[in-house]
């Protein structure tokens, strides 16, 4: 018994013809009747729902002409037949690419931040956590800065957004999207004491929390989506002196459009 030489995938099975004829001529025979091994053990289901496709396939392209063939042709079809279906199973098999990784570039801005009704981000540092809140004149020193680091990636998975972190400046405080118990995200500010974690941050990591894109809407306004849970959003209370939190980006009672200024 010798095996059907052919370019295959490597998961798929290995197959033999059986003839009543001695194993130094592969060939099959009607008379003798044709008997197909898989050698590869244990088989799984999968393998099995291929092998049936296989020769179904085999059979609807085989026009009938006689009930007879020679070995020659009964080989043939099949191997034509299988040949096909590998083609199509590798252009189909899925393929598993590796994770994408940011990578953080040396572009830093310095900017303080505020939601389109001129609320401020204030930080308490007592929680910590950011608030929002309407500074009278004069009182713009206590708006917190933030170092807006950018991140590039091999393959832009939002052409229209920047990947970016947001860091407090003059401080090892960063801003992160995370999930609590229940499963639902949440905004918190917590420390990076090593800013080596923060250069390349893989995209399905526990890192990617502190990843936001950023994307312009018009000419001024800003939204920062979290990498980390897609469609929620940085947002901020309609009442004064509330905490910065994240929320869905159809939420109509809070706000997510923000002003970028430079300092």
């Amino acid at each position: 018994m010798k095996p059907i030489l052919g370019r295959f995938p490597a998961n798929f099975p290995v197959l033999y013809f059986q003839s009543g004829a001695a194993d130094e001529d592969v060939h099959c025979s009607l008379h003798s009747g044709l008997r197909i091994e898989m050698c590869q053990h244990p088989h799984t289901m999968h393998q099995v729902v291929k092998l049936i496709v296989y020769l179904k396939r085999m059979r609807k392209s085989q026009k009938l002409i006689s009930t007879e063939f020679s070995d020659h042709e009964l080989c043939d079809m099949f191997m034509g037949a299988v040949m096909e279906e590998c083609a199509v199973m590798e252009v189909q098999e899925p393929t598993h690419a590796a994770a994408q990784n940011f990578s953080k570039t040396g572009k830093v801005t310095q900017c303080k931040i505020c939601d389109e009704y001129n609320k401020s981000l204030v930080l308490n540092k007592s929680v910590p956590e950011l608030q929002a809140i309407v500074l009278p004149g004069g009182n713009e020193s206590k708006s917190v800065k933030l170092n807006l680091s950018t991140y590039v990636t091999p393959t832009a998975t939002r052409p229209q957004a920047q990947p970016i972190a947001l860091g407090i400046v003059d401080s090892n405080f960063y801003l992160a999207c995370k999930a609590t118990s229940d499963k639902t995200p949440v905004l918190t500010v917590e420390v990076i004491s090593d800013q080596q974690q923060l250069e390349t941050i893989n995209a399905e990591g526990d890192m990617a929390r502190f990843l936001f894109f950023k994307s312009v809407n018009g000419q001024s306004m800003n939204t920062f989506e979290s990498a980390k849970f897609p469609g929620y959003f940085i947002s901020t209370s309609f009442k004064d002196q509330k905490p910065v939190e994240v929320c869905k980006q159809q939420v109509t009672e809070r706000i997510n459009t923000f002003r970028v200024n430079k300092v």
